[in-house]
C-alpha cells in the first residue's frame, strides 16, 4: 500500500509542477497538453513518467535536447514522500483529514516555489488554501474561532502595508503575504496565526542574514521572498501543534 501511495504522490507532483509553471503566467492547468518550454514540442506520455522520464532523457528534451530543470523531478519527489508521511501519520486516525492535509501541503509546495522564482504568492491558489482549511475546522470549532483568526491574520498587515506604503512610497509586505496569513488564521485561530507571524519574521529574518553572510544577496538585490517562510513555519504548526508556541513563550521567557 506505501508504494501505491508513493506512485499517486508522485502523479500530483507533475501536475504541482504544471501549477507552478503556467498559474504564475494566468495559463491552462487542465486542458493545455506538456510540452517543452524551449522547442514547444508535445510531450509524449511515455517522456512523461514522473521521475523515470527525467533519468532516461538524461535531462533534456527529447526533441530539442534544451536541458530539463531538476526542479521537475525533484517536485514529484517531495510530493511521493509527502504523500507516504501523511497516509502513516493520519490515515488511520482520520481518511477525510489526511486527504484534506495532503492538498494543503501540496499548494504549500506551489507556493513555496512560485515565490521563489516570482515574488509571488498567487491569490487563487491562497483561497484555495483557505476553503481547504476551513473545511478541518469548521465542524470542530466554533465560527469565532477561524472568523477571528482570519480577522487577526488579515486586517492588522493589510493596515500596516497601507500605512507603510503611504510613508514610504514603497510595498512592505506583498499582497499574497497578507491573504496567506488570512487563510492561516483561518485554521490556526487569534493566538497562533500571532505566533505564526511572528516566527515567520524572526525566520525571514534569520535566512536574509544568512544569505548576506554567505554571499548570496546584497542590498542591491531584489528581497528574499517571504512565502516560503510564512509556509515553513505553517508546515511546523499544522503537523505538530504546540511545538512552536512552546518554543516561542521559552525563547521571551529567556529574554
Amino acid at each position: 500500500m506505501i508504494f501505491i501511495v508513493f506512485i499517486f504522490g508522485l502523479l500530483i507532483g507533475s501536475f504541482l509542477n504544471v501549477v507552478i509553471l503556467r498559474v504564475p503566467e494566468n495559463k491552462d492547468i487542465v486542458f493545455m497538453r506538456s510540452h517543452c518550454v524551449k522547442c514547444k514540442k508535445i510531450i509524449p506520455w511515455y517522456f512523461n513518467i514522473p521521475v523515470l522520464s527525467y533519468i532516461f532523457l538524461k535531462g533534456k528534451c527529447n526533441v530539442c535536447k534544451t536541458g530539463i530543470s531538476l526542479q521537475y523531478p525533484f517536485i514529484e519527489l517531495i510530493t511521493g514522500f509527502l504523500s507516504v508521511f501523511i497516509y502513516q501519520k493520519y490515515f488511520h486516525v482520520d481518511q477525510f483529514q489526511s486527504v484534506i492535509l495532503f492538498f494543503i501541503f501540496c499548494l504549500f509546495i506551489c507556493q513555496f516555489f512560485i515565490d521563489l522564482k516570482h515574488f509571488i504568492l498567487p491569490h487563487s491558489i491562497n483561497i484555495i488554501i483557505g476553503l481547504l482549511l476551513l473545511l478541518l475546522v469548521v465542524f470542530e470549532k466554533d465560527w469565532t474561532h477561524w472568523g477571528l483568526g482570519f480577522c487577526f491574520g488579515f486586517f492588522p498587515l493589510y493596515i500596516f502595508s497601507l500605512i507603510y506604503e503611504k510613508l514610504r512610497g514603497q510595498i512592505g509586505l506583498g499582497g499574497g503575504d497578507i491573504v496567506l496569513f488570512g487563510m492561516l488564521g483561518i485554521y490556526l485561530g487569534p493566538e497562533k496565526i500571532f505566533y505564526n507571524i511572528t516566527m515567520s519574521c524572526l525566520f525571514g529574518v534569520l535566512v536574509t542574514i544568512l544569505f548576506l553572510s554567505f554571499g548570496k544577496i546584497s542590498k542591491i538585490n531584489k528581497p528574499v521572498p517571504f512565502g516560503p517562510s510564512i509556509l515553513i513555519i505553517s508546515s511546523i504548526q499544522i503537523l505538530y501543534p504546540n511545538f512552536l508556541e512552546s518554543k516561542f513563550i521559552s525563547l521571551f521567557t529567556l529574554i
